[in-house]
């Protein structure tokens, strides 16, 4: 092998390395940023509405406009921090719907990363990019295809 062979072989090693650390930061986040916007903002638009409702009915005052700023802050601060979603069950994998089914597999792969040893957390991290990249490739095939059912049966339950 050349050095120019062990340079590319290298290089391709880190890649690959920081493929799956930013993968797997992102994953950690639980919620996409966009979605988490998106939350927050109908979240406080509900609680304008509301008040704004509220106001035309009773007179809020100061008080009431203190109560509703406290709400939009703390709606905010809540939706920002804290994960919307939970991880899927081993048992509720095999019912998930094909195009969902990486996705739901690789949230459950990472909520048994913590009680994992170094070594299998850095497998389950190579696990979920192939994962991600399977996920596109499964949107075009239907429910019924015979391919499907084994890969139904591969990523749902022999994965996990």
């Amino acid at each position: 092998m050349s050095e120019i062979d062990e340079t590319i072989a290298r290089a391709s090693a880190l890649l690959d390395r920081t493929r799956a650390q930013r993968s797997s930061l992102r994953r950690r986040s639980g919620v996409s940023v966009g979605t988490r916007l998106t939350r927050i903002a109908v979240a406080d638009a509900a609680i304008l509405i509301a008040a704004i409702v509220i106001g035309w009915v009773l007179p809020l005052g100061m008080g009431g406009a203190m109560l509703v700023m406290a709400a939009l802050v703390a709606v905010t601060l809540a939706l920002a921090f804290f994960p919307g979603v939970a991880a899927p069950t081993f048992e509720a994998l095999p019912q998930t719907p094909l195009k969902l089914l990486p996705l739901r597999t690789e949230q459950w792969l990472e909520a048994q990363r913590p009680a994992l040893p170094a070594p299998a957390q850095s497998l389950v991290d190579g696990i979920g990019v192939r994962l991600e990249t399977l996920a596109p490739q499964l949107a075009t095939l239907g429910e019924d295809n015979p391919a499907a059912n084994e890969v139904r049966k591969l990523v749902g339950e022999q994965l996990p």
